[in-house]
């Protein structure tokens, strides 16, 4: 039970990395604000969590507003009382090179996956500084790490939250904030696996770019998180955990 007594909030949590790491969150003992664009898919990993006795209620949001993000974090105040832990796991990934983008596609990308994080932050941050305590994780990706061809406003989006973690780490470290940042490889996801029946040989080569020579589960990223998010990690902040079988330390020849 390493969150027991904690309240979590997972943005993103009708979503495969963040529906499966609010379960887990909530298996660990911890009280879990669910949220997500889609209100239906959200409602379900809800529902998991209360049939397997854990509390969890859902916060159906836009984080691209700001109005909103503000509503997440009310949420855990109106029905828990305190922010413990904030994992901003939404986010949306554009397949475009730079010279195809619109103004629409960057404000949509941004929209999600930068603004609606920093803003989450800024209403949990708000809370925990009264508090004396808090950890926040933000999704960054291996596209924020390495640059990778046809992912423009993604690659800016998740290399700005890999600074805006250190940033979170250095401003509120006097208050026993920590941040960190937790970057997956491919993972294989539903959307990853239709992409793979649809294109294998696309998928296949990325793949092979790991040199682990598989996708990632679902679970390993949400195993991650939970470290983070624990008194484990107390001595953890400011850093970006790639999660990627190896595909940031290199070139694979095969």
């Amino acid at each position: 039970m390493k969150l027991k007594g904690k309240v979590a909030v997972v943005t993103g949590g009708g979503g495969a990395i963040g529906g499966a790491s609010a379960e887990l969150f909530a298996a660990q003992g911890a009280k879990v604000v669910v949220s997500d664009f889609n209100g239906r898919t959200a409602q379900q990993v809800v529902d998991k969590i209360r049939q397997a006795g854990g509390e969890a209620v859902l916060a159906e949001a836009d984080v691209s507003k700001v109005p909103e993000t503000a509503k997440i974090i009310q949420a855990a105040m109106d029905a828990f009382g305190r922010v413990d832990v904030l994992f901003n796991v939404a986010g949306v990934e554009l397949v475009k090179s730079l010279h195809e983008h619109t103004e629409e596609d960057y404000d949509r990308v941004m929209g999600v996956s930068l603004k609606g994080s920093f803003f989450c932050a800024k209403y949990a941050v708000q809370q925990m500084m009264k508090q004396g305590s808090g950890v926040i994780i933000n999704m960054g990706s291996i596209a924020a790490l390495n640059g990778h061809a046809q992912l423009a406003s993604y690659c800016a989006a998740k290399g700005a939250l890999i600074n805006f973690t250190k940033y979170l780490a250095i401003e509120y470290a006097p208050y026993n904030i920590r941040s960190n940042c937790i970057c997956p490889g491919t993972i294989a996801t539903e959307m990853v696996k239709r992409a793979a029946a649809a294109n294998p040989d696309l998928v296949e080569k990325n793949v092979l770019q790991h040199p682990l020579g598989r996708m990632g589960e679902v679970r390993e990223i949400s195993d991650v998180a939970l470290f983070l998010a624990s008194d484990e990690a107390s001595f953890i902040t400011g850093v970006s955990i790639p999660v990627d079988g190896g595909y940031s330390a290199g070139k694979v020849y095969r």
